[in-house]
Formats: structure tokens, sequence, C-alpha cells
């Protein structure tokens, strides 16, 4: 199988994404290290495809890199601009991913209201919680929204694990939320 990848660099920050010819397959949250986010960006799609890819480096995406970079800084686009192909998920996964695209930047949901939004039920909250810890597309299926019941915030596996996650949010609260 192959896919195109490309990269963007912001403040000394890189992001990586991988796409088919039906839209964006995976994508790296900003990254200090260019090697350690195409490595980030290989693992999300051997997670996701559980085969081999070979990677064609492609055009890049101007209006992508900069939704990528909106936990930094704020965007000109919105992420509805991005094409995703999600054929490499299950219709349960993709139920997921789809509602919690398209809440709002700065707002939290916990697992058990994502589950329940998503058609499931509340009992799929681990299930939701499984998605979001091997979520290919951070920052456009922003995970970093999706908190505990309690309000906590829960684990985080993007790269910065739960310190990215919570200034991520406050960012989004203090410059995105509408």
């Amino acid at each position: 199988m192959e896919l195109n990848y490309s990269f963007g660099e912001y403040q000394n920050y890189f992001v990586y994404y991988a796409y088919s010819n039906k839209g964006v397959v995976a994508t790296t949250t900003p990254i200090p290290d260019k090697q350690q986010a195409f490595d980030n960006l290989k693992k999300s799609i051997e997670q996701i495809t559980k085969d081999h890819v070979h990677l064609i480096f492609g055009e890049r995406d101007l209006i992508l890199e900069d939704i990528l970079f909106s936990v930094l800084k704020e965007p000109k686009h919105n992420p509805g601009e991005i094409q995703i192909d999600y054929s490499f998920l299950t219709d349960k996964k993709k139920l997921v991913m789809e509602t919690l695209k398209n809440s709002t930047p700065g707002s939290v949901i916990s697992y058990r209201s994502l589950a329940i939004e998503s058609g499931l039920t509340k009992n799929h909250a681990r299930f939701v919680g499984n998605v979001m810890s091997s979520n290919p597309l951070p920052i456009l299926v922003p995970c970093h929204r999706v908190v505990k019941e309690n309000g906590m915030l829960g684990n985080y596996s993007a790269y910065g694990g739960t310190s990215s996650k919570k200034r991520y949010l406050e960012f989004e609260q203090n410059h995105l939320q509408s």
C-alpha cells in the first residue's frame, strides 16, 4: 500500500500528515523534533492499517498545516474544509471520530457523553477511550477535548502527554472559543 505524506513547520515545531486520494489518513500534533514527528506519523499509520505502508513524499497542503498548528496559533481555516479518509476505521470508530470532529474549540466532553452523542451507549465509554488513544488524526479530530466524567483531563497519547492536552485546551479556551 502507498500513501503520500508531507510536513509543515511553524516556530520550530513540525507536523507530518499522510493522505490518500480520498483524504487525510493520519497526522501528528506539533512536535519540536522533526524525526520524532515523522516516526509518530509512521506509527499512527501502522496502527490503523495493520500493514506495511510505503510513504511517498507529496505536495504540501497549506490549509491542512494551518489547521494542524491551530493549537499554537489562531487558524485561518476551518477543519471542515479538510477531507478525511476514514476507510481504515470500523464504522463505530468512524461515528465517534465524526462526532468529535464537529466539537467546538475550547469545549470538553466526557468519554461517556461522546459515546452517547455518537449513537452508542454510555457503556461504550471505554471503547471511546480506546478510539481516542489510537486517534490517527489528532487536532483534526480533537481528542484533547475528551476528558473523564469527573472533569479530570485523563490521558493523552499524543506528543507531550497530558501537559500538551492541558496546553491545547487552555489555548483554545483563551483564543478560539466562539
